[in-house]
């Protein structure tokens, strides 16, 4: 998984995925793209992105949308100061969960390697209230609820 550790707040220090605000006018995915290659030097394409995730947290209003990219070849990321301070490719057995940013810090990332080996399609979304996994058929599993 590719991860950048972050030299600017919010999260300043901590590993995350290459991210950051979507312009006027600008979709999604086209942000994704954009603040992979500003932050860590690595060229997506449309075509070969798929969602995974969506945070959507009201306590600290912020949303963040999180797509796997399949690509062609494995790219050598660089890291662009002062948004990223290393770039990274990170093995499931060498994943920085300790210093995970935020709104990843309770996602399982087993079953998303998980996930990803067996070729599943799984749709994470987290709240304020939850975290659930909703699959290709549609059954949806709580991984944690607030009482």
């Amino acid at each position: 998984m590719l991860l950048m550790q972050r030299g600017i707040p919010p999260y300043e220090g901590q590993w995350a995925p290459p991210g950051g605000f979507v312009e006027p006018y600008e979709s999604a995915e086209a942000a994704a793209i954009r603040e992979t290659w500003e932050e860590v030097g690595v060229r997506l394409d449309s075509k070969g992105l798929i969602p995974l995730a969506m945070s959507s947290l009201a306590s600290i209003n912020q949303v963040y949308l999180a797509f796997l990219a399949r690509l062609d070849t494995m790219v050598a990321p660089q890291a662009h100061p002062p948004e990223a301070l290393d770039a990274r490719w990170f093995p499931e057995h060498a994943f920085p969960m300790s210093d995970i940013w935020a709104p990843s810090y309770q996602f399982d990332m087993g079953a998303v390697f998980d996930r990803i080996r067996a070729g599943r399609f799984e749709f994470y979304q987290r709240t304020d209230e939850f975290l659930r996994v909703i699959t290709d058929r549609e059954e949806i599993t709580y991984l944690s609820r607030k009482p």
